[in-house]
């Protein structure tokens, strides 16, 4: 069992995933609110939910067009691979 803010890193790459909404990471069982590496490439996410400890962030080839609207409120980034994606534009 996974109790909320033991989980810091997650490899989500390559899972075929269209969304990651904060109920599903946040809640019960995964308690992500501590999260500081996700490697989310390989996916089709359009958004992220809120992870306000996140550092390292891999999004490539995700097929962005544009950059979530989240990564400007991400005040910890340190690492950000954007990399096979053809987004052009970023988030205030």
């Amino acid at each position: 069992m996974v109790h909320e803010g033991q989980v810091k890193i997650l490899d989500l790459g390559l899972a075929r995933l269209a969304e990651m909404n904060a109920i599903t990471l946040t809640g019960q069982p995964w308690g992500l609110l501590a999260l500081r590496v996700l490697n989310a490439c390989g996916n089709r996410l359009a958004d992220l939910p809120e992870l306000p400890e996140l550092r390292e962030l891999n999004l490539r080839e995700n097929g962005l067009e544009k950059l979530p609207e989240a990564l400007a409120s991400r005040p910890h980034l340190r690492s950000l691979d954007l990399r096979g994606n053809s987004s052009s534009t970023c988030p205030s």
